[in-house]
C-alpha cells in the first residue's frame, strides 16, 4: 500500500463564542474547496462525534461536491493518546479506499452486483468493469445476504433479474464483435445468524475416567434421549479399565464443512480463529452455478457424493468457490483483521447503513466506483 500526498492546505473553522458548529464547518468547506481537491480530512473537537454534524458535512460533500471525506476525532489525534500509531495506519487505509485505492489483495477475485435496482446494477458495473479492463469477466460471483427471503422467490425474482441483465450485456452488438462467451454465473446465499456450532478433536486434551458401571450403561441405552454421544468406551493405553472422553476445540481459521443436500450445494465456513467462546461458522448455499454440471438447482438431482464429485469437472467448481470466499472474508479494507463474510456482504451492509443513515439519498456519481463510504 502506497498513498501520494502533497501537503495539505490547512483551513481552521472558527466560530464566534462556543465550539464551532455545523454551519461553521460547511462554510469553511466550501470556501476553500477546490474541483482538484481527492479528499477533504476533517477533524472535530471532542472525543465523540455529532450526528446531525456528520450527516450536514457528508451530504455536503458525498451528494454536492463529489468528493470523498476522511473524518477524524480531535481526541484521536490528542499528544496523550497511546493507541495513535495504531490507529494512524487504519485511517490511511481508509483513506486509500476511498481516493480508489486498494491496501492489499489476493489472487481470487469476485464482482459484486447488488441491490433492489438489479438490472440496471449489473449491466451498469459489467461495462465498467469492461471500461477499466478492457475485457468483460469470465465469472460473476454473487453474494446474497440469507435475510429469509424465500429461496424460490430469490431466483424467480432477483436471480432472473441479474441473468437477464447479463445476457443482455452479452449479447449486444458491440460485444458480440469482442466475441465474449457468456460468462459462468454464480449466485450465492450467506446465513450468518445461525446456532450451528463446529468443533474439532482435541487429541491431546483427550481425558480418561472410570467406566461406567453395567447397570449405568443398561438404564442409559434404554433410554435415546439420554444415551451419551461424545463418550466413546475404549480402553486407556495405561489402565485398560479406564473410559476416554474425547475432548473438542474450535475448528482453526478457513474450517469449510460440506453438506450433501439434493436441492443445492451448501457449506459451512468459519473464517475467524476464535480462543474464548465457540466458533460461529456462516453458511452458504450456492443456489445457481452455471459453471457446474450439477447448475446448483433447486431441483433433487438423486446423485450420490461420489457421482456428484464426479461429474463436476467445472470451471468454478464447489472447492473453487470455497477458496474464494474465504479469501474474501480478509479483503474489507475498514478492519485488518479478518472478518466473519465475505467483504462484499461487509460493503453491502456499510453502503446502505450510509446511505440510509446519513446522505438519506444515492450519493454523487464521481464516488460510486470508489469506497467512500468507510
Amino acid at each position: 500500500m502506497s498513498l501520494d500526498l502533497e501537503e495539505p492546505r490547512a483551513v481552521v473553522c472558527t466560530a464566534n463564542g462556543g465550539g464551532a458548529s455545523a454551519d461553521d464547518f460547511l462554510l469553511a468547506i466550501k470556501a476553500c474547496y477546490s474541483p482538484e481537491d481527492r479528499i477533504l480530512v476533517v477533524v472535530t473537537p471532542g472525543a465523540v462525534e455529532v450526528k446531525s454534524r456528520y450527516d450536514r458535512i457528508k451530504q455536503l460533500t458525498s451528494l454536492q461536491l463529489g468528493v470523498a471525506t476522511q473524518f477524524v476525532r480531535g481526541a484521536t489525534l490528542g499528544a496523550g493518546n497511546r493507541k495513535l500509531e495504531t490507529i494512524t495506519p487504519a485511517i490511511l487505509v481508509q483513506m486509500v479506499c476511498k481516493l480508489g485505492g486498494a491496501p492489499w489483495g489476493v489472487e481470487d477475485t469476485s464482482d459484486l452486483c447488488e441491490g433492489d435496482f438489479l438490472a440496471e446494477a449489473t449491466s451498469s458495473a459489467l461495462l465498467r468493469y469492461r471500461f477499466f479492463n478492457r475485457r468483460l469477466p469470465t465469472s460473476v460471483v454473487i453474494y446474497r445476504d440469507d435475510v429469509g427471503v424465500p429461496l424460490e422467490k430469490l431466483l424467480r425474482v432477483e436471480y432472473a433479474a441479474m441473468e437477464a441483465a447479463i445476457r443482455g450485456v452479452y449479447s449486444s452488438e458491440e460485444v458480440n464483435r469482442e466475441s465474449a462467451p457468456l460468462p459462468v454465473i454464480v449466485f450465492m446465499t450467506v446465513a450468518k445468524r445461525i446456532s450451528t456450532k463446529l468443533f474439532v478433536r482435541d487429541e491431546d486434551e483427550d481425558r480418561f475416567c472410570p467406566p461406567l458401571s453395567p447397570a449405568t450403561i443398561d438404564r442409559i441405552s434404554g433410554s435415546e434421549s439420554s444415551q451419551p454421544s461424545r463418550m466413546d468406551l475404549q480402553s486407556g493405553d495405561d489402565n485398560p479399565a479406564m473410559m476416554m472422553i474425547p475432548q473438542v476445540k474450535n475448528p482453526p481459521s478457513g474450517t469449510v464443512l460440506t453438506m450433501n443436500a439434493e436441492r443445492f450445494d451448501q457449506f459451512y465456513l468459519v473464517s475467524q480463529k476464535s480462543t474464548v467462546t465457540a466458533a460461529c461458522p456462516i453458511r452458504v448455499r450456492v443456489l445457481r452455478n452455471s459453471g457446474s454440471k450439477r447448475n446448483g438447482t433447486l431441483a433433487a438431482t438423486g446423485l450420490s457424493a461420489e457421482e456428484t464429485a464426479a461429474e463436476e469437472e467445472d470451471l468454478l467448481s464447489l472447492a473453487t468457490l470455497q477458496s474464494v470466499s474465504y479469501k474474501l472474508c480478509y479483503l474489507y479494507y475498514n478492519s485488518t483483521s479478518i472478518c466473519r463474510q465475505p467483504a462484499p456482504g461487509m460493503y453491502a451492509h456499510k453502503v446502505a447503513n450510509f446511505v440510509g443513515e446519513h446522505l438519506e439519498t444515492e450519493g454523487a456519481e464521481e464516488l460510486h466506483e470508489r469506497l467512500f463510504y468507510l
